[in-house]
């Protein structure tokens, strides 16, 4: 793969390094275009991240499961759809509360402190854990791009890497009371 710098890569790099990932704001053609990617049939919503103060960053599955347990409700696996607007965008696998009444509701923090996730359900997912590091969907929306994303790819895909038991997870992960603390702090 040769792979030529220009303008587009540096500034995606740049942005990618910098937290330029969010939330798309619209759902739009390239937001469709993903969830073909993607081979889902369901919509993407935008849903409310209202954690509890026990949630833990990176333990969507873990805080859905322990909602559940204690309120009612069900998990709700598929993808939350980060982008970068008319450049790129990704998914991580992801789960969501819905709640008794059939409403949905994130309840895991974002460590950016985002409010709001676009969502897009899988009922064939059952889990959040990737089997390799790597094999998220993702797709450049510029074709100066393509060979970019897939390098970085491949690079994500070489890396070997092992998920924590769910315990040492829920005791190291930083609490949504924690992550407030953190996040007022520096807005200081």
């Amino acid at each position: 793969m040769n792979i030529e710098i220009n303008r587009d890569i540096v500034i995606f790099d740049k942005l990618l390094k910098n937290g330029g990932l969010t939330t798309p704001k619209a759902i739009d053609e390239d937001v469709f275009a993903f969830c073909r990617y993607v081979q889902s049939q369901e919509k993407p919503l935008y849903l409310p991240v209202k954690p509890f103060l026990w949630s833990r960053v990176n333990c969507c599955d873990l805080n859905v499961q322990k909602v559940v347990n204690d309120n009612g409700g069900e998990k709700v696996y598929g993808f939350k759809i980060w982008s970068i607007p008319k450049m790129y965008i990704e998914a991580d696998l992801h789960c969501v509360w819905k709640e008794p009444r059939g409403n949905f509701i994130d309840i895991t923090p974002n460590v950016d402190g985002e409010e709001k996730i676009l969502f897009l359900p899988d009922p064939e997912l059952t889990t959040v854990r990737l089997a390799r590091k790597g094999e998220k969907p993702r797709l450049a929306l510029r074709d100066s791009l393509i060979d970019f994303v897939d390098l970085k790819r491949e690079q994500e895909m070489a890396v070997g890497f092992v998920y924590s038991p769910d315990e040492v997870m829920w005791k190291d992960n930083i609490s949504y009371k924690r992550l407030k603390k953190k996040i007022n702090k520096a807005r200081k």
